[in-house]
């Protein structure tokens, strides 16, 4: 995959999700463009651990899941490289959002 600041480059536009779900993830081809619809995620001071937490679930031996926890972490990672792919999902169709310190987006 490639970052979110590689993939606006060529084309392809972002927006927000109207589910709540981790697996809607959609890329939805047009003539001269695209469009990579994410559900939108708050983001807080409990977000990491939230997130370790549950894929630390998904990884327990006896656990049945379909890891979707997982493969959203590993997917949004190889999206956001850098501080411009977080200000790019974070502005105004809003894929990102947070609710920590101004500065630290």
């Amino acid at each position: 995959f490639r970052s979110v600041t590689d993939l606006k480059a060529k084309g392809i536009h972002f927006k927000p999700s109207c589910t709540h779900s981790l697996k809607d993830i959609k890329f939805k081809s047009r003539y001269f463009y695209g469009q990579l619809v994410l559900l939108t995620w708050y983001v807080s001071i409990y977000t990491k651990a939230f997130f370790l937490n549950m894929i630390a679930y998904e990884m327990c031996p006896n656990t049945v899941t379909d890891r979707a926890v997982t493969s959203y972490v590993y997917f949004m990672k190889s999206l956001i490289e850098s501080p411009r792919d977080v200000k790019e999902l974070c502005s105004q169709r809003k894929i990102l959002v947070w609710s920590l310190f101004k500065d630290q987006t």
